[in-house]
């Protein structure tokens, strides 16, 4: 939670920054961009919609969309939501290969002592994440897709 809890507050702190201190320099870089119209314009018209598509999605490096999502008009409050709600499955992800490399390295320091049934069960659960993170991901990219088709 704490991980979840923190690059969100980090996100919204990068979309502050981007919304009213750095506003120029950031539209100024990126303004002349096709691509960065075409989102600007997407997330203008649906708003939270688009960024948790795209918070699920890799399209966009994580640091750099959060400067970006300041530029167009969304409010605070969905962005923080959609945020949020679309970093959770990589989150998740990211935390669960933390746990799982933890066991690991006690275990070969011999200090694990963990059966070898909660290695089965850990490699499982790993397996189910990444599934799911995945099948999340190439949704949110369709998704993505048909939403600026349709634009």
């Amino acid at each position: 939670m704490a991980a979840l809890g923190g690059a969100t507050i980090g996100a919204t702190l990068a979309f502050l920054i981007a919304r009213y201190a750095a506003r120029n320099a950031v539209s100024n870089h990126f303004g002349r961009n096709k691509n960065f119209e075409a989102l600007d314009d997407a997330i203008g018209k649906q708003g939270w919609k688009i960024v948790g598509l795209l918070r699920l999605s890799p399209l966009v490096p994580f640091s750099l969309s959060n400067y970006l999502y300041g530029l167009p008009a969304i409010a605070i409050l969905p962005y923080v939501l959609a945020t949020f709600v679309g970093i959770l499955p990589a989150t998740l992800l990211y935390v669960y290969l933390g746990t799982l490399g933890k066991a690991g390295l006690e275990a070969s320091k011999g200090g694990g002592g963990k059966d070898p049934l909660e290695y089965v069960f850990l490699g499982f659960g790993l397996v189910a994440t990444i599934v799911v993170t995945v099948i999340v991901t190439r949704a949110a990219q369709r998704a993505l897709q048909q939403k600026t088709e349709s634009q």
